[in-house]
Formats: structure tokens, C-alpha cells, sequence
């Protein structure tokens, strides 16, 4: 980030001030990490887990208030973890699947309350299935896992009924992807973008899941194609920040500053400002038409950050 972080963005009973652009917030206070989950519960920003400087798998959760701009602990992850298929539902925080030491998937899932500011065992993925690293989205009280990573990208798709703990196998990906953006976009689950599992595999094909037919239908691609961008959905509009890659428009070092949002009512993307450097391996959560970006790196491989910054259109 180019600018000097704030100590806090708005007093709790102010609206938040005018940002177009990137605003470097306070670092995460543990110090780097990369491979983090990020999700947002209320006004708060958790970022889990993730990878240290060392290469050390973490269990660490820090949380960010976004009325006050303090960051606070939270209660540790059960178990360290990178690539957490982490989301918000019905006021608490899933984690479904992850990948563990030497990127090991992990079937195990956590559910955090935050009333009683605790971690307890959560639905596990199916037998098979096992992933981190996909896109996650919910609607209408289901959750969708969608891609990942199994030591190699995979197609999995899957429906979990937070309700009962039932999970339902949807048609796979058309191709196979990890690290992808996955969200509901006017009414459809799109997934954007990801790689085939190596930095020179990315991709640039979006598509939208009709559940009533079982298949997956071309939407307008990204004109960067890239994975590990950050995704958030504002104003009904999908934003895709960052990313990693070695295909045109990345750094040398592997990494992409390109900025995109996709306009359903054109079914394209079109390109925004960039980043002011270049980020891959972050964490994004939006709250209140902002999107916070936590940890990352600027080039591929372990080489993590501290960073935390928010972004506006």
C-alpha cells in the first residue's frame, strides 16, 4: 500500500469517509502471513490461520472492528491451517475443509460463535471430496464449496445444508481449478478465474451454475487471467483484486495488480485502476461496500506480509 495507515477509519457514530482507491489500515499485529481465511462476521474482519515467514502452518485469529479501526485476538483455530474454505452463515464462522502441514487436504470442519467465543466441531466434507483452497458462497440457507485444491486443482462441487449437516454433490467445474473467486451475482453462482494448480496454469473463464438443469454456463471471461485474486461483491457487481500468475500482466515476480469488476446486466468484466503494487495470496471480506485485504504476498513463494488495507471502487 502507498499510503500511511490510519489509525482508525470512523468513529462508531460517523459514517465512514469518502475512499476510492486502496488505504493502508493498521498490519495484521502477529506479522506476516499468506494463505490466510478471511470472512467477515457483523463489522468485524477475522483473518485465519495462514502461513508465517517460516513457512509455519498457524492457528492464530486476529480480528479487525471496522467502526474502531483496533484489531483484538480471537480464540485460536483448533488446529493450524492454510486455504481455509472459510464463510460467514447465519451469524457465525464456518471453516469447510482446509489444507494442513505439507498442504495436506483436510476434511475436518469448525464452526466459530462468536456470543460464546468459541471453535466446536463442524461438518466435515464428504469422503472423496476433500479440499482447500475453493471458492465458498452462500444463498438461501445453503453453503456452496466449489474447486480447490487436493495436491492437485479439482472440479468438486458441493452443497452443504448447514441445517441438517447433508451434504449434495453438484455437477463438477468444466475444468479443474483452485484458488478461484466464487459468489452469487444477481441471483447466480458465478466462479471466476484460479489456476490449474501451477502459477502458469491460470485461467480466465467465468461461469454460472443453473442448479434447475444441473450445468454450468459460460459467462464473459477476465481480461487478466490470474487466481488468489481477492473477490468481493459490491452493489451487485463482482470485483476481483490481485492475484498470482505468470501468464501477461503479471510482475516478474508472479503477482498481478490488475483490478476487475464484472457487470452482470453486460456479462463482462472491465478493467479498474490497479493496485498500487502488485499482491497474491491474500485474504477479502467486504463490509459496508468496502473490501478489507489482509496479509498476502507481492511475489510467489513464501514471502508474506503484514499488510492490511481497505478498498473502495
Amino acid at each position: 500500500p502507498d499510503a500511511k495507515p490510519d489509525a482508525a477509519e470512523s468513529a462508531p457514530d460517523a459514517g465512514p469517509p469518502a475512499l476510492h482507491g486502496l488505504r493502508a489500515l493498521p498490519p495484521l499485529p502477529g506479522g506476516p502471513r499468506q494463505e490466510v481465511g478471511v470472512a467477515a462476521l457483523g463489522t468485524d474482519v477475522y483473518v485465519l490461520g495462514g502461513l508465517d515467514e517460516t513457512e509455519r502452518l498457524l492457528a492464530r485469529v486476529e480480528i479487525y472492528d471496522t467502526l474502531t479501526g483496533a484489531w483484538r485476538a480471537g480464540a485460536p483455530l483448533p488446529v493450524p491451517m492454510s486455504h481455509a474454505n472459510a464463510v460467514e452463515f447465519g451469524g457465525r464462522l464456518y471453516v469447510l475443509g482446509f489444507l494442513g502441514r505439507r498442504s495436506a487436504p483436510d476434511p475436518r470442519g469448525y464452526v466459530f460463535d462468536p456470543p460464546a467465543g468459541t471453535w466446536s466441531a463442524g461438518p466435515r466434507l464428504p469422503a472423496g471430496r476433500v479440499r482447500g483452497g475453493s471458492g465458498v458462497a452462500t444463498r438461501d440457507g445453503r453453503v456452496y464449496v466449489l474447486g480447490g485444491s487436493a495436491v492437485r486443482a479439482v472440479a468438486l462441487c458441493d452443497r452443504l445444508d448447514p441445517a441438517t449437516g447433508e451434504w449434495t454433490t453438484l455437477p463438477d467445474l468444466p475444468e479443474p481449478r483452485d484458488h478461484l473467486a466464487a459468489r452469487f451475482v444477481a441471483g447466480e453462482l458465478l466462479v471466476a478465474g484460479g489456476t490449474t494448480g501451477v502459477p502458469e496454469g491460470t485461467l480466465a473463464t467465468t461461469w454460472a451454475l443453473d442448479e434447475a438443469a444441473a450445468a454450468w454456463r459460460p459467462r464473459g471471461p477476465l481480461g487478466v487471467a490470474r487466481g488468489v485474486a481477492g473477490a468481493a461483491v459490491l452493489d451487485d457487481r463482482l470485483y476481483l483484486l490481485g492475484g498470482e500468475g505468470l501468464g501477461p500482466g503479471a510482475s516478474p515476480a508472479g503477482a498481478f495488480d490488475a483490478v476487475e469488476v464484472y457487470d452482470p446486466a453486460r456479462d463482462a468484466f472491465t478493467a479498474l485502476a490497479p493496485l498500487p503494487v502488485p499482491r497474491r495470496a491474500f485474504g477479502a471480506a467486504e463490509v459496508d461496500g468496502r473490501v478489507y485485504l489482509a496479509g498476502g504476498a507481492a511475489s510467489l513463494g513464501i514471502f508474506p506480509v503484514a499488510d492490511f488495507a481497505v478498498w473502495a471502487p
